[in-house]
């Protein structure tokens, strides 16, 4: 029921809540200690994310149920539980409200490198890559130590995650974890390694903005990366690479193009010629196929559930995996590029940089580029 993708959030988690502690009275540790374990790890994880209620009582609460777990979970025993409660321990030390704020940072960087024995990038690449991130953001908000060093290794850890995190396996998570390497580094005037970390979450934006099917999701994307090209094309600036600005402020730009091919605003009332629509609904079949590959993973960005199912896949399997989201992703871009060639007006909302140099005579001359003007079909 937590994770019920339906109805109204905060009444989900409050129902997740009563079942689960219900569940407890059902299970005594005494005779159902593994079962008992789960349904505290859980209901820690429902307390973390609770809505209603007051927020530092449901992180205390949280936090309990953490360390009761952990009473059962040893990492002799029940080694890989033991990790996904020390990650979800982690977090909830991390976003604790109580206490002192260095102390609550050197419980969550303790738990992440717990979690981390057990989570290796061989045998459970997705929950490394997802534990290194939050050890990054832990490491970046740090009090203890000297800046540079927290710096440097919240910088490795982000490095570490985006290894899993690829922009075509994992967009918003690559999303993320890419423009938190590119704001640590941004701020301490690193401007290629911000250029590094904002390319891939700018690659991860274009990838999952163009594969969202409803306008709160592609909404949801665009507040994730606010900010990300604005401060890409600064660090271009700042290291002089021009024309790379001038390439991200494009980029920039074109991201309207997929929401236009998704509400058929390119076309007047609505009429898209039926080659056109064939390849679009191509593209839409291709793209329900990755987003069902992607969802087998479905990784959390802090916080795990204990299922009785093995979460286990090793880092070949993850790259097979991955092999062949990459191979639709492929053909989707062939469509793409024939859908570019049969409608002129969708290939000229992207042009890179290359592409608007052979627009112009000579070198010396100024790019000014106008958008075109599009019809849309409005019910009045």
């Amino acid at each position: 029921m937590q994770e019920f993708p339906l109805g109204d959030r905060a009444m989900n988690l409050e129902i997740a809540i009563t079942g689960y502690e219900i569940c407890l009275t059902v299970f005594p540790p005494e005779e159902f200690s593994q079962e008992w374990a789960t349904i505290q790890n859980n209901l820690g994880t429902a307390y973390s994310d609770r809505i209603a209620g007051e927020r530092r009582e449901n992180r205390e609460r949280a936090i309990i149920c953490y360390h009761e777990a952990l009473k059962v979970y040893t990492p002799t025993a029940f080694p890989v539980q033991w990790a996904t409660t020390q990650n979800n321990l982690g977090a909830a030390y991390k976003d604790r409200i109580a206490g002192e704020r260095s102390e609550k940072r050197e419980r969550a960087i303790i738990c992440y490198h717990d979690a981390l024995k057990v989570y290796t990038p061989t045998a459970f690449p997705v929950q490394w890559a997802t534990t290194q991130n939050n050890l990054g953001a832990a490491y970046k908000d740090r009090i203890a130590g000297e800046r540079s060093e927290k710096r440097e290794r919240a910088i490795i850890c982000y490095h570490d995650a985006l290894e899993v995190y690829t922009p075509t396996a994992f967009p918003l998570d690559c999303l993320r974890t890419g423009r938190n390497l590119g704001n640590i580094a941004f701020t301490a005037g690193l401007w290629e390694t911000a250029i590094e970390g904002y390319a891939l979450a700018i690659e991860a934006v274009e990838k999952s903005r163009a594969s969202a099917t409803t306008e709160e999701r592609r909404q949801e994307i665009l507040e994730e990366s606010i900010g990300v090209f604005g401060k890409m094309v600064q660090a271009c600036v700042n290291t002089g690479q021009l024309h790379k600005a001038l390439e991200y402020v494009e980029r920039s730009r074109s991201q309207r193009r997929a929401d236009l091919i998704a509400h058929n605003d390119l076309y007047t009332k609505g009429e898209i010629p039926p080659e056109i629509q064939q390849i679009i609904g191509k593209i839409n079949q291709l793209q329900q196929q990755i987003d069902g590959m992607r969802s087998e993973e479905n990784p959390q960005r802090d916080k795990e559930l204990v299922v009785t199912r093995s979460t286990r896949r090793d880092k070949a399997a993850l790259a097979a995996h991955n092999e062949e989201i990459a191979a639709l992703e492929a053909e989707k871009l062939q469509q793409r590029q024939q859908l570019y060639k049969l409608d002129p007006a969708i290939a000229g909302l992207h042009l890179n940089f290359t592409q608007l140099q052979k627009l112009i005579d000579q070198p010396t001359t100024a790019i000014v580029r106008k958008s075109p003007v599009y019809t849309r079909n409005r019910a009045d």
